[in-house]
This record gives C-alpha cells, structure tokens and sequence, in this order.
C-alpha cells in the first residue's frame, strides 16, 4: 500500500492517539459538528492519501489546497474542481541532501518556504528554484540551555513567518529531564530568513507537570495575528503571549472528557515509552480560525491498552478524540466527541466555509487510498 512509506517516517509524532475506549454517552455541545460535506479529490497511486502537512490558500480569487506529498513534492489542487494545478518536485540536490522536507509554508503567490529534517531551511520559487537557504540548527542551539530541537513544522507548530522573521518552536528531546530541568529550556526563536540571526526569545516552558517528575515536552502552537497561544500536551491551560518573552495570561481549556491522570511518556524501554504516549490522554493540535476568529483544542482521550496491541501499531492510527472551542477571548464555548475510527487529524485546514478535517482513516469503512476526503465542519453562532 502506498501509505507505508509515509507511516515509516516520524512514527512517534504521528502517535497522535491510540485505543479504543470512549466516553461515548457523555452529553455534548454541539458547537462545532460535521455537515457530511466530504471533499473528495481524486489521486493516483503515486499520492498518499495522509500527509505531514495541508495548507489552504488564496490566489487571484480563486481557492486552492497544497499538499505535501511523502516529503518528495508538492501539490497544487485547485479546492472547486480537486485537480491538480502544478506539482513542485522537491528531490533537488540542494534541498533534500539532509532530510526529507517536514514542512512548508505559501509565502505568497510565487515564494514556498520549506523545511527538511536536518534543519534547513529554502525558500523556492513556484518553479521550484532555490532562492535562498538557511541552516539554523547550530546557530539555534548555542541560544538554548540544554538538548534542544526545532520540532516538526507540519501539524503542531506549522512554520511561521512574519515579513522576514521566521518565528521558530523548538522543545527538549532528552526525556529523562525532570520538570525542574524542563522549565529552564526557552521554547521559541526568531530567525531572519536573510541572514540567518538567531534571537532567543525568553519564554520558557511552562509548569505543566503536575506533580510528576516528568512530563511531555511537546505542545502546539498558534498565531492569531498578534497573539502566541501555547498548548502543552499535559497541562489543562493555555498559555498567551503577545511577543513570545512573557506568558501574559494563563486560562484553563479543560476537556471534559478527562478522567484520569497525565501519564509520564518516559520508561526505560521504548516500549514502554511507546505505551505510555498511546495510553496517556492528551492535548494535542491547537488551531486558530481567523475566518470565526475562535480556537479549536484537539484532546485524546487516553485508553488501556489490550496484551496483544502493539503500541507501534495501534499509535499509527488515532482512534478518537473531542474538539474544544474557545472564542478570541478563551472562553470555553463547547466540545464535541467526534467519531471514532473516522478522522485522521493531523490533515486538517481552516477555509471561509468551516474546519476541514481528512476522513482518511485506514479504519473508517470509506476510506479510500484513491483520493482526499476532507469533511467540513461548521460551527454554530456563538
């Protein structure tokens, strides 16, 4: 199957949600719900059917969706009639000679900015010509205290660029750091795409621990024109910053569908590691609609796993999970327990009409690795 080589690449960012316990007779809000509006843009087998990132854009009046493509090129689908436009190649010498590309960004309508796997960054014209290169990780490092990474710039913490200023989320990989240890790591960077300056901002991590002497180090992130929001995958709260220095105000954005504790992802074997990220509830993709001007929370639920689940296996596809709305003040307005073994995620994107979320799980009985589905979501007036 053509979605293999995809699931082989990242397998512990893409452990997104796991099992198959719910919370299924809980009463819900129905402030964001699925209209059984499904996408459906044909591919052919040289396509897979999820992907690291999805973007919608704007070009000359019309609507188009970018996708990347197993890391190897992207493409261009015109919204209204799911064909493909333009196919952008990203096998260049100069591009993918130190890892596949995790990321992207429309600068506007001829620029792309990609990311790859060894910390580079391009930006490439829509002909797909090198325009410029940064390589940022030494120079990211020297900033930070400790073993820190740029993460993964696909659906968590998408790429981020203001004029020329690339706003940067990077986290601590070493899991045997306590929360004490944890709190001194500063989380976000600028970067002028120009000249490649690295400057440290100060914001640091926040206390999202508690009580454990570990705790998850990832989180999400959004941008709503002026403000950061952070969601940490074990903290109930939010964080708000207006210039990534200083956490302004912290709100509670709890799911209520939480019923047991954090669990702490580090064992001394990966197994148990691995188990500990299916089992453990979690927040997870933090998304900011500037069309409804309100925030979508992604929070998986947790589970117990079976003796004979893999948890490698089982992490492959999320199961289910619930999306917590909040308005541009924070206010918690609803959440909904979506289906299970219906959505894959992490391929989402916002356009005028509502949050378009891909159907293509391999569990879901319509799943079909012939094309894109996207469901739309609308949501009520608040």
């Amino acid at each position: 199957m053509k979605i293999n080589q995809f699931l082989l690449f990242g397998l512990i960012l893409l452990i997104f949600f796991s099992c198959s316990d719910s919370n299924e007779n809980k009463n819900l809000s129905n402030i964001i719900y699925a209209t059984g509006n499904v996408m459906k843009i044909p591919i052919d087998n040289t396509v897979s059917p999820v992907t690291w990132r999805v973007q919608y854009y704007q070009k000359n009046n019309k609507e188009y969706i970018a996708y990347l493509n197993q890391s190897t090129e992207l493409l261009f689908f015109n919204k209204t009639t799911g064909k493909i436009i333009r196919k952008l190649p990203l096998k260049q010498k100069e591009i993918s000679f130190d890892g596949s590309i995790i990321g992207f960004h429309i600068l506007n309508d001829s620029m792309v900015l990609l990311r790859n796997s060894g910390y580079h960054y391009f930006v490439i014209d829509w002909q797909g010509k090198l325009r410029n290169k940064v390589h940022v990780q030494k120079k990211v490092a020297e900033q930070f205290v400790g073993p820190n990474m740029l993460t993964n710039s696909g659906f968590k913490t998408p790429l981020l660029l203001n004029d020329s200023t690339l706003n940067v989320c990077t986290y601590n990989h070493n899991p045997r750091n306590t929360c004490k240890e944890i709190k001194k790591h500063i989380i976000s960077a600028k970067i002028n795409i120009n000249n490649a300056k690295v400057v440290a901002d100060k914001i640091q991590y926040q206390d999202n621990c508690n009580g454990r002497l570990t705790s998850s180090t990832h989180y999400s992130r959004a941008y709503d024109g002026s403000r950061y929001v952070y969601s940490f995958d074990h903290s109930h709260n939010i964080h708000i910053s207006n210039d990534n220095n200083k956490i302004d105000s912290i709100i509670e954005a709890k799911s209520k569908y939480f019923d047991k504790d954090f669990i702490s992802y580090y064992e001394n074997n990966e197994h148990g590691s691995l188990k500990n990220i299916v089992e453990s509830a979690s927040y997870k993709v933090l998304i900011y609609d500037k069309y409804r001007k309100c925030y979508y929370r992604f929070f998986y639920l947790g589970c117990k796993l079976k003796k004979d689940e893999d948890p490698m296996v089982v992490g492959k596809w999320p199961h289910q999970y619930s999306i917590i709305v909040l308005d541009e003040k924070f206010n918690k307005v609803g959440e909904n327990l979506l289906d299970k073994n219906k959505y894959y995620a992490i391929n989402y994107f916002v356009a005028p009409e509502g949050l378009y979320i891909s159907t293509n799980h391999i569990k879901n009985p319509d799943f079909d690795e012939d094309y894109l589905k996207f469901e739309l979501f609308e949501l009520k007036e608040m």
